[in-house]
């Protein structure tokens, strides 16, 4: 599997264009942000859910996610190969004097975006400053395009509420996946392109705990099923539910349960 690429062009320029390449990625997660996001699948099928929109791309294809869009892979080949374009609203005010656009979540018919999209992904590969500029010249050329028959005027009054009503389920739903793996907040914050404060804030005030009592206390919840019906030694359900100090975990778990992890394993055997 290759390595994800990540380039950030221009960064000394107020237009900034982030871009990927992935090969072979297993998982979209379920996301939004305040960005454009335009993928160009070079090979592969996905199936992929915006909102409550699902649809289904292969080779060529060009998928949109509007600003605000929440979405994610349902499915993804084994053998795939695509580049990712995050466009911030600096670039696209620049670009569309001040009407708001709400594109297509696919585009598959146009051989003037392909051909634009494809130059974009071959300047990537070499971020030199002509390619840098080529890029810009390639991202305006495909807005323009994709404008002028995939997209349509939209009130961004409409979409600016998703913000604050999705992130924090996202988040959430995110640290329920995987909080067996190391999570960094900072990471967690750039998964959904916004600052750390912010995000800290914004999961304080419509959960009342902060990020770290949440991840905490998804482990230890998953940590009390292990010791209900299991018979592994209380440092490896530490381990696996995350947390790698057995004294860290003992703490944690008399924190947010109210006795040790061994009184709880004798108190469930008794109570079955």
């Amino acid at each position: 599997m290759k390595n994800t690429a990540r380039y950030e062009v221009q960064p000394k320029s107020p237009l900034k264009i982030i871009t990927y390449h992935f090969e072979n990625h297993v998982k979209i997660w379920r996301h939004w942000h305040e960005y454009l996001e335009v993928i160009y699948l070079v090979h592969g099928q996905f199936t992929l859910k915006a909102d409550n929109k699902t649809f289904s791309v292969s080779d060529g294809d060009i998928i949109v996610f509007n600003p605000f869009e929440v979405h994610e892979s349902i499915v993804l080949s084994e053998n795939n190969e695509y580049y990712v374009f995050v466009i911030p609203p600096d670039f696209i005010q620049s670009w569309q004097d001040d009407k708001q656009y709400k594109f297509s979540n696919v585009i598959n018919g146009s051989v003037e975006c392909k051909k634009a999209i494809k130059k974009a992904a071959e300047a990537t590969e070499n971020p030199s400053r002509d390619q840098q500029l080529l890029l810009n010249a390639e991202i305006f050329r495909f807005l323009y395009y994709a404008a002028s028959n995939y997209a349509a005027e939209a009130d961004s009054e409409i979409e600016i509420p998703l913000k604050n009503k999705h992130i924090v389920e996202d988040v959430k739903t995110r640290i329920e996946y995987c909080y067996a793996e190391p999570i960094n907040i900072e990471l967690l914050a750039n998964a959904f392109f916004i600052s750390v404060s912010h995000l800290q804030h914004l999961f304080k005030a419509q959960t009342g705990m902060t990020i770290i009592d949440f991840i905490n206390k998804t482990r230890i919840e998953n940590s009390c099923t292990l010791l209900k019906n299991t018979d592994l030694h209380i440092s490896t359900i530490s381990e696996k539910v995350g947390i790698f100090d057995y004294n860290y975990f003992s703490r944690m778990f008399k924190k947010y349960i109210g006795i040790t992890p061994t009184q709880y394993r004798k108190n469930s055997h008794e109570s079955q």
